[in-house]
């Protein structure tokens, strides 16, 4: 059974020759919980290994008025358990792997807030036993950030770093190509692409709910009402994840416009329910035949991952349905 990780908060101690990663987190504030801007100086530790720095002013005036043309406020360091020379190779094992770090650790954070979070400025540094000098760029598979900024509530950070310390370590290549397509759908939205992000969510949807070409609407929504709630609320998932596939259909074969908060709502489900799959303690495909049964049998596993308050549970999507613009609430539907 899953649990959360206990981890030491301690910052990291450089020795002569550690290496650095660092990415700046374009159009990205954080703020305190009570919102105000958090300033220089700042840092903190997500877990050992990952830390969040506030940049100073010189900082910000590079990015913003050298070659990347980037306006950031804050980076995120990662120290792994690499030597300077894996990244003597251009393109090579040790880049890719760097990547990889950095690519895995954003698309978290872009499930905690639903923000389009760049990695393609990042850079190595290693130390030299008084201060960090550059290394080398990183050769990355990033793209530039889309749209507005978003804002990061200072508690969001403890989301994310739960999402990395209890994410699996080696996880179901399913659950991989789902977190890639909500990311894209992330990156459409916040660029305007509606239709486009709507085509990716039902994507990433599909990859986690859907294993055969008939009767898929139904299985899709039955499943996911199983996995993200119970009784009422799970019936009105259900009929809530009917309707995204109904706009899907309107949006791909009839050109209809779709807004940004039916959009909304359904990166929200993902937000629920890609980490409850993260959480599963086999593959994707034992939770499927899992939900399957449901109706009839629910294992001691799948009301675990109903449980409040653990590291997968920070987006209450039956909470986000009542009152949505899919699924008004009683009240509402009364007015009408």
């Amino acid at each position: 059974m899953t649990v959360d990780k206990q981890v030491d908060m301690a910052q990291h101690e450089a020795v002569i020759g550690d290496l650095r990663i660092t990415v700046p987190v374009p159009s990205a504030s954080l703020l305190t919980d009570d919102g105000h801007f958090i300033s220089y100086p700042y840092r903190r530790v997500l877990i050992p290994g990952y830390e969040v720095a506030v940049l100073d002013e010189q900082e910000r005036d590079r990015l913003w008025h050298g070659p990347y043309k980037i306006f950031a406020g804050w980076r995120l360091e990662i120290f792994p358990d690499m030597k300077p020379s894996d990244l003597a190779e251009w393109g090579g094992e040790g880049h890719r792997r760097a990547d990889r770090l950095v690519a895995s650790a954003l698309q978290k954070l872009s499930l905690c807030v639903r923000g389009d979070f760049s990695h393609e400025f990042v850079v190595a540094d290693t130390f030299d036993g008084a201060k960090w000098k550059r290394l080398t760029p990183v050769d990355t598979s990033g793209h530039p950030s889309h749209g507005a900024g978003v804002s990061i509530r200072e508690s969001r950070l403890d989301t994310w770093a739960s999402l990395i310390a209890n994410w699996p370590a080696v996880p179901d290549k399913s659950l991989e190509l789902a977190v890639e397509y909500y990311c894209e759908s992330i990156a459409h939205r916040r660029a305007g692409r509606l239709t486009s992000s709507i085509v990716s969510a039902a994507i990433a949807t599909e990859i986690l709910f859907n294993d055969s070409k008939s009767e898929v609407t139904n299985r899709i929504s039955t499943r996911a009402a199983h996995l993200l709630s119970r009784g009422e609320d799970a019936i009105r998932v259900h009929r809530v994840v009917k309707k995204f596939y109904g706009l899907r259909s309107d949006v791909v074969h009839q050109g209809k416009p779709v807004n940004k908060e039916q959009i909304d709502l359904w990166h929200q489900m993902l937000m629920h329910a890609i980490p409850t799959v993260a959480a599963w303690p086999g593959s994707i495909t034992t939770l499927r035949d899992a939900l399957d049964k449901a109706t009839f049998l629910r294992v001691q596993e799948l009301d675990h991952l109903q449980n409040e308050d653990r590291w997968w549970n920070f987006c209450d999507f039956s909470e986000c349905l009542r009152g949505s613009v899919l699924e008004p609430s009683a009240g509402d539907q009364q007015a009408r």
